[in-house]
């Protein structure tokens, strides 16, 4: 095989593994809990250990993505900065992830965290 025709095979199987990896995620309906709290962590809400009023009653689906997910990042059109780094002190996970989803969420906008998700996810699919 030559240079050209290795490196035009080599781009193929990137854009195809790109591809089935989006499809995969946008047809995605459910989610894991890990996914909540990285949304939590972007929209300044979660602050382990949590203890918001603001969860402790029933809430509606939306409701819920609103106020857990989007409402601080949408209201102060930045990341919470200061909050993310105390949060992410005292987790567990690599903070990297968090800050690079977080600016995904604002290129995308903070509502829409699906295409945020997939945007990061090629991104790193892409580069490795």
């Amino acid at each position: 095989m030559t240079g050209r025709r290795f490196i035009a095979f080599a781009a193929a199987i990137v854009v195809a593994g790109l591809a089935a990896r989006i499809l995969a995620g946008a047809a995605k309906a459910d989610f894991h809990v890990d996914e909540g709290i990285t949304l939590a962590i972007t929209n300044g809400t979660w602050k382990p250990p949590v203890v918001e009023p603001l969860f402790d009653r029933w809430m509606a689906k939306g409701e819920l993505e609103e106020l857990a997910f989007n409402a601080n990042l949408r209201a102060a059109g930045r990341v919470d900065a200061k909050g993310m780094a105390l949060t992410t002190a005292r987790d567990v996970h690599p903070p990297l992830f968090y800050w690079l989803f977080a600016l995904a969420r604002i290129v995308v906008g903070p509502g829409r965290h699906v295409a945020a998700a997939l945007l990061l996810n090629g991104l790193c699919f892409v580069a490795t």
